[in-house]
């Protein structure tokens, strides 16, 4: 990357905050491949459906704005994973009865992937809904 084009993406993250966020709903992609093949994945698919609010700009650049929204999952990590892990127990526990979700009370380990690249934000005036994507292991629940 330019060193200008690294000092525009600054320059767009300064001009966008983020006030607040809401937990909206899960995106479980594993959910229908289990209906489907019968069969219980090493890895689940779920993405977490967050809503931030925010004042200010947002970036022109779909580059810029997904690294501002990286950087803030970062750096609201904790606060992230209190509200995920605790309507991912939810989650579970009614879609996959028998699961094991132990590993979700650890306040050291979060389900959330960091290494996302595309939020695949949805912008209107003064919110936009991101997708983060999770990283659960599956095992076997109740065979």
């Amino acid at each position: 990357m330019a060193t200008i084009d690294f000092i525009r993406l600054i320059d767009a993250a300064k001009k966008i905050k983020i006030t607040k966020f809401d937990f909206v709903e899960f995106d479980d992609l594993s959910k229908f491949d289990i209906e489907e093949h019968k069969s219980f994945p090493d890895l689940l698919e779920i993405f977490a459906r967050i809503k931030l609010s925010f004042e200010g700009e947002v970036p022109e650049s779909y580059k810029a704005l997904n690294l501002f929204i990286g950087d803030w999952v970062n750096d609201n990590l904790a606060e992230l994973t209190k509200v995920i892990h605790a309507e991912l127990k939810k989650h579970m526990s009614g879609n996959y009865p028998g699961s094991d979700t132990s590993a979700l009370d650890s306040e050291e380990d979060s389900a959330i992937w960091t290494d996302q690249l595309d939020y695949m934000p949805d912008v209107d005036d003064k919110s936009m809904v991101v997708d983060i994507e999770l990283v659960l292991h599956g095992e076997p629940i109740n065979e």
